[in-house]
This record gives structure tokens, C-alpha cells and sequence, in this order.
């Protein structure tokens, strides 16, 4: 079995459901081995709180459902900070599809600043144009 590698962490506001499922079917999608990285969403004290079979229904991503009753990226960041298990995060905002033509730890549609200190990847962008 591979050792987990990177942790994809969503954070999410009240969530759209078809955005938030593009991303997580993009997250199905990887090539990167599924025992090799993990996937957390973060519900960052949505009104009505998310539930875990709501996202993943079928099991096959294994998705775990985080709690910060906290509103604001900031702390949503910080409980993903500490929920992750992996030595590398990959944080990634709910209307964010990686590109499912490389693995979860390769090329993501958008903006990439990583920062080696702190084990983080952030990765955002906005391609409304493209319709993503």
C-alpha cells in the first residue's frame, strides 16, 4: 500500500451542490493511486450543515467531513491544518476542478504556491471564463 502523500482539503460556505460535485468527480478522476492521498472537506459553519453521504454517496472516495463552526477561510485553513494526515496539503477552494489528466500531486488547473516550510500547496484561481 503506498504511504498517503497529500492531503486534497475543500473548504466550503454553503456550498453549490454541482460545483462542489465537479470537483470531488475531478478528485475521482485522479491517476495518483487513491491510497495515496485523502480528501477533506471542510464545512465552514454552512447554515445547514453538510453531511458526509451528500458528497461521497457511494463511498469510493472516502471523504471525511471536518466541522469549524468558525466562519472565514482563515480558520477553515487552520482545523484542515489539523485534520490532514498527509505531509503535503493541497488546498483547494469548492468550485476548484483539478485537471484529471495528472495526479492530484501534479499539474491543477489555476494558481500553485507552495511553500516547503509550512507542507503547503495552495491552489486557487478564477476561470469563470472557462467555465470552470
Amino acid at each position: 500500500m503506498p504511504a498517503l502523500v497529500i492531503s486534497a482539503i475543500i473548504c466550503t460556505y454553503n456550498p453549490r451542490p454541482d460545483l462542489l460535485h465537479r470537483v470531488l468527480d475531478a478528485l475521482r478522476r485522479q491517476t495518483l493511486s487513491r491510497d495515496a492521498f485523502e480528501i477533506l472537506i471542510i464545512d465552514n459553519n454552512s447554515d445547514s450543515p453538510l453531511r458526509g453521504q451528500d458528497w461521497d454517496p457511494d463511498g469510493t472516495l472516502s471523504v471525511q467531513l471536518v466541522r469549524e463552526p468558525r466562519q472565514g477561510k482563515v480558520f477553515a485553513y487552520h482545523r484542515a491544518s489539523i485534520a490532514a494526515r498527509a505531509p503535503l496539503l493541497c488546498m483547494l477552494d469548492d468550485d476548484n476542478a483539478l485537471d484529471c489528466r495528472q495526479p492530484v500531486s501534479g499539474r491543477i488547473v489555476g494558481e500553485i504556491r507552495v511553500d516547503f516550510r509550512r507542507r503547503v500547496a495552495v491552489c486557487s484561481a478564477d476561470h469563470s471564463h472557462l467555465g470552470m
